[in-house]
């Protein structure tokens, strides 16, 4: 075999090599991710959670009909708006609310551990805070509107840093959702941003926000550290 043919040949594998990557990478992302995501939803249905941790926080966002409400209380220049708003009459009776703390116990008797969290009061996480059990440690700060994007990379690098193993950022400055740093893993949104209740990804963080008030937002770590959300609005 010439130079030639040995380039070439190496040149092949090497072409090949990258697919075989390429492709690993696709069936992670499209296919591993999905399919350890449902391995969670699985594994809360029949209640085996053991080595998963969930995170929770109560919700705070006033459901539509409540705001239409307190609008309707309030003086209105215009009055003929008024004749848009959903009348007592149209209204669902709403769901009787949810503790954190029930929710904690439920997930307790399915074997998880636990953390809760207060983004309602957010300003008890600056300076950050180190939560650990079972051997998972949790750093949460508050990224306040005045802070940089610069800021919050420091501080959560700061706490990778310290051997933590999931940084969560409470923000409630939309402009901090993209926060540029991989240290980042769990941001909870304050401010409505639409965001599914199932959660979704801005760049490497995973993203949440807060749900009407009566329920539970969760989030659940799997051991893979796959992480899933949801909203529970009745136990």
């Amino acid at each position: 075999m010439n130079k030639r043919t040995r380039e070439i040949v190496a040149l092949l594998l090497l072409t090949v090599l990258g697919i075989v990557v390429l492709a690993a990478m696709a069936w992670y992302i499209f296919i591993g991710h999905n399919w350890n995501v449902a391995a969670s939803n699985i594994d809360e249905s029949i209640g085996q959670m053991d080595g998963y941790n969930v995170i929770l926080f109560e919700g705070e966002a006033l459901p539509q009909t409540e705001i239409d409400r307190i609008s309707m209380s309030q003086p209105m220049l215009d009055d003929e708006n008024r004749g848009n708003l959903k009348s007592k009459g149209d209204e669902v009776e709403p769901n009787e609310p949810v503790s954190i703390e029930a929710a904690a116990s439920e997930y307790r008797q399915k074997g998880a551990t636990v953390f809760k969290l207060h983004p309602e009061t957010p300003e008890v996480y600056s300076p950050p805070v180190v939560l650990n059990k079972n051997g998972l440690t949790i750093g949460v700060f508050y990224a306040d509107g005045s802070m940089s994007r610069l800021t919050a990379q420091v501080i959560a690098a700061d706490l990778k840093v310290r051997g933590v193993d999931f940084v969560i950022t409470i923000v409630d400055d939309v402009r901090l959702l993209d926060i540029p740093a991989s240290s980042v893993d769990i941001v909870i949104c304050n401010v409505d941003e639409d965001i599914p209740s199932h959660g979704e990804y801005h760049g490497n963080a995973f993203c949440v926000q807060s749900p009407l008030v009566g329920t539970v937002q969760t989030l659940i770590i799997a051991p893979s550290r796959v992480i899933t959300s949801k909203t529970v609005t009745w136990l």
